[in-house]
């Protein structure tokens, strides 16, 4: 029962999605670019789109139920006059894929941040329009969470925030029905290969859907970024002579919606120099476009907003990018928002590994101690005295052994296919090529500089490097042999294989509550009051705060879970020096001093 309550709302999202993604396109290009989209790009452009209107409809209202009810009956008739002109003719592998990916969407466990922020986070959205200076009762709740506005807005009755995980596997859906689609109008075979690798990687990364949070989005949109840019470079002549500036919108217009999901995903802005240098003329005809320019201005404008509105800062907690305090009273000080950035800067660099190795403790939360006793170093005081040799402890983490693991496996591809085909290996990069190359590296230099995780585009810079690398290499080979095909064929059902093995719990599970309707969705602990929480007023407005969990160590997060909002940590309260209302409008003032010695006593957390 519940797998087809999956497959239902699977279909709902996938209908919603590409109606607006059509209607987006229809907006921004000439209507005779419009079938130059594939199904799966006006999904994934369907996303933006309901980013873009999440943002700006909550700037006014609250997105409950009716405003949820009534995006998705928009996107119903959205999706109608697509399929009325266009016509669809979903084809059996993409059939095949709907099913795939209902039965990999089956799981009762949600993210690990589902109840620590993601779900309060929802809830803030669905009980309140805007809230200024919201980040005041939660850090988290600062940070940009533009993947969470898409699925608050994607939550519709019944279904509520139980189904959440399957906004994910919409995504990948649309993601695996584009690289498709791109396989089968290919004839280039390096870029053949460059997205069979694509695809096999992401089969076997992505079997987990509720794993599957705000970097994945990002990184699946990197690897369609990544495409368009391999296709410009190696048919650059074909393109330049047929006047063709479509491919130059769709890398800069993915680009904008994976920086907006990630702003740290900035390492693949080289590839934009690379445009505005060799391609200045197509980029100049884009900007002249009034249709682009002003959609970028706006879309930037809102999420500026946003970002202000709720933190004071523009991308929080990039703390150079906070404003005053003075001016702005609700907003998170650029001294508050520096200890956060150095915190999350020196992670990505190894601090977690270093806090249990020289501090001598088995697990980093119990960092405080040998802090206080001066064994081990703040984070800020991490950066400054490992500026250069940090990476010895990077080494230490469990990243190094994910990034290796990515190597292996596209290593592994490439030796099965070109077994029988070594004479045809290709050794004589063109110019071009080293172009790529060069371009690639200079991103994964960047990467590695800024936030070395794999979570933060460490995955997409690996993958695409060694398969940008391999399809070089595999440039002369013949796809169509049957040796060839066969190893193909084997690598994708091996893959397949390892994703349903990897979920097979989840369908002992299915087979023991079949007649279950909520079984294979989303669980949370419920919270009892005057036991779990207990409610305040501070100024007249009621605050529900969450009381410390029992036998738990102090340095670990208090999940406010599914409590209603506004809903605040018992440690936190002391953030909170007042709370008014102007205009309609709550507004939340935050005591930074005291936070900040809250952060410093919590690090992890």
């Amino acid at each position: 029962m519940s797998l087809l309550i999956i497959f239902i709302y699977l279909i709902i999202i996938t209908v919603i999605a590409i109606g607006y993604g059509h209607f987006f396109v229809k907006i921004l290009v000439n209507n005779k670019n419009i079938p130059s989209f594939n199904i799966g790009e006006l999904g994934l452009i369907g996303f933006y789109a309901l980013l873009i209107i999440s943002i700006l409809i909550h700037f006014f209202i609250p997105l409950n139920f009716i405003t949820t009810s009534i995006i998705m009956l928009v996107g119903f008739f959205l999706f109608y006059l697509y399929f009325k002109k266009f016509k669809i003719n979903f084809n059996i592998y993409q059939i095949a894929l709907f099913f795939y990916v209902t039965l990999i969407s089956y799981n009762i466990n949600s993210h690990p941040d589902f109840e620590w922020y993601h779900l309060p986070y929802m809830n803030y959205l669905m009980d309140f329009k805007i809230i200024f200076g919201i980040a005041n009762t939660s850090d988290f709740l600062g940070y940009t969470q533009t993947w969470n506005d898409i699925v608050a807005i994607l939550r519709l009755p019944i279904f509520d925030f139980y189904t959440s995980n399957i906004v994910s596997s919409s995504f990948l859906l649309l993601f695996w029905i584009c690289i498709l689609d791109f396989l089968k109008k290919e004839n280039e075979t390096p870029i053949k290969i460059f997205l069979l690798l694509i695809l096999i990687f992401s089969i076997i990364k992505y079997h987990k859907i509720n794993e599957f949070a705000g970097h994945a989005p990002a990184t699946i949109l990197g690897f369609v970024f990544l495409y368009y840019f391999l296709k410009l470079v190696l048919e650059q002549e074909v393109i330049i002579k047929s006047n063709n500036n479509l491919t130059i919108f769709k890398i800069i217009f993915f680009l904008s919606f994976i920086l907006i999901l990630r702003i740290n995903y900035i390492f693949l802005i080289p590839i934009i120099i690379y445009l505005t240098y060799y391609h200045y003329k197509s980029v100049y005809h884009l900007i002249k476009s009034y249709r682009l320019i002003t959609f970028f201005v706006f879309a930037l404008l809102i999420i500026l907003s946003k970002n202000i509105i709720t933190s004071g800062c523009f991308f929080y907690p990039i703390y150079w990018t906070c404003l005053s305090v003075d001016y702005l009273p609700w907003g998170i000080s650029a001294d508050y928002a520096k200890e956060r950035y150095d915190l999350v800067t020196a992670l990505t660099k190894g601090w977690s590994s270093y806090v249990t190795i020289e501090g001598k403790i088995d697990n980093r939360i119990l960092y405080l101690q040998p802090l206080m006793n001066g064994t081990i170093l703040s984070p800020s005081d991490y950066l400054a005295n490992f500026k250069f040799t940090w990476f010895k402890y990077w080494l230490q983490t469990g990243d190094p052994l994910k990034l290796l693991n990515n190597a292996i496996l596209i290593i592994i591809c490439f030796l099965l296919i070109i077994i029988t085909q070594l004479k045809k290996l290709n050794f004589k990069f063109s110019y071009f090529s080293k172009k790529l190359i060069i371009i690639f590296l200079v991103n994964t230099v960047i990467w590695f500089i800024l936030t070395p995780q794999s979570i933060y585009g460490g995955d997409l810079v690996s993958i695409s490097m060694l398969s940008l690398i391999v399809s070089i290499f595999l440039n002369n080979i013949n796809l169509k042999l049957f040796y060839t095909k066969s190893v193909l064929s084997l690598l994708f059902v091996i893959s397949i294989t390892y994703s349903v093995y990897k979920n097979f719990g989840n369908y002992e599970n299915y087979i023991n509550n079949f007649s279950s309707i909520s079984s294979g969705l989303i669980k949370v602990n419920s919270s009892i009051k005057k036991f779990d929480y207990y409610s305040t007023n501070l100024n007249g407005y009621n605050l529900n705060i969450k009381n410390k969990s029992q036998n738990e160590h102090e340095g670990y997060p208090d999940y406010c879970g599914n409590i209603p909002m506004i809903c605040i940590p018992i440690d936190r309260l002391k953030c909170i020096s007042m709370i008014s209302k102007k205009y309609t409008y709550l507004l939340i003032e935050g005591n930074n001093h005291e936070c900040k010695n809250i952060l410093q006593k919590r690090y992890f957390y």
